[in-house]
């Protein structure tokens, strides 16, 4: 009797052992289960959140480029004659209605052509050139170096 008691024990054992293996690994498979659906619910919302405020950006500069088209309209209307209007970031002039005409004699060159002499329609044969610069080897150099170092010491004398 003695035997059938402790193996009747040990079954009632193994039987509250598994039992509590399986509660347990339920209770691990629920919260994994939580765990990503809790996840996938953040990233949702924070790709909505996202998606919200490129769309809100997006309507904010098309809303802001029309007032400006609004603006450069306005400006040439004569609303804002010869004042200067803001764009984003930059202060622009109002359009100059007193340009001199370009039948007046008036040319524009570019700075880089006219600093270079460039262009046939002003190249005037005349015109005095500056003599070439001399070339000078580095021996004359220092030679005139000491020289000038030599009449240097002697008016000290």
């Amino acid at each position: 009797m003695a035997s059938q008691e402790a193996s009747s024990f040990r079954r009632f054992f193994q039987l509250v052992e598994d039992s509590g293996l399986r509660t347990y690994d339920g209770l691990v498979i629920q919260n994994a289960s939580d765990i990503a659906r809790e996840s996938d619910r953040i990233r949702t919302q924070n790709t909505w959140t996202y998606l919200q405020e490129k769309h809100q950006k997006k309507r904010r500069q098309e809303e802001a480029i029309k007032r400006i088209g609004e603006d450069v309209t306005m400006a040439t209307e004569g609303a804002y004659s010869g004042k200067h209007f803001r764009m984003g970031f930059m202060t622009m002039p109002a359009k100059q209605e007193r340009l001199p005409l370009p039948s007046q004699g008036f040319t524009v060159r570019s700075q880089s052509l006219h600093s270079v002499g460039g262009g046939d329609e002003d190249s005037n044969p005349n015109r005095k050139q500056p003599p070439p610069k001399t070339q000078e080897r580095p021996k004359h150099q220092t030679e005139r170096q000491l020289r000038g170092g030599e009449r240097g010491g002697r008016s000290q004398d």
